[in-house]
């Protein structure tokens, strides 16, 4: 059984651009895609480690079973009560 878990991103204090496709950065999104997303952390987790460390988490990706994934970037807000209010996708499986 899959374990699920949601990690609010919270960007209030750096401003990010989420580029969409066009010659320069014309287009803009409210969200960040799983592909970008990943990209991005890896990379983070790059400067941080030894290039043997790395070659190992990234090998364990290419197995049936990687280690987590990521999904795409879902906007939230709040709503009359200041409670968050996330909207996500319905999901075709249920973990």
């Amino acid at each position: 059984m899959a374990k699920w878990q949601l990690v609010k991103l919270d960007f209030a204090e750096n401003p990010v651009h989420f580029g969409e496709v066009g010659i320069g950065l014309e287009f803009t999104s409210e969200h960040l895609h799983s592909d970008t997303f990943f990209s991005a952390w890896f990379s983070a987790y790059a400067q941080l480690y030894s290039d043997q460390q790395i070659k190992h988490l990234f090998d364990r990706f290419l197995t049936s079973s990687p280690p987590f994934q990521i999904s795409s970037t879902f906007v939230y807000g709040q709503d009359k009560n200041n409670e968050c209010v996330y909207y996500l996708p319905i999901l075709l499986q249920q973990p």
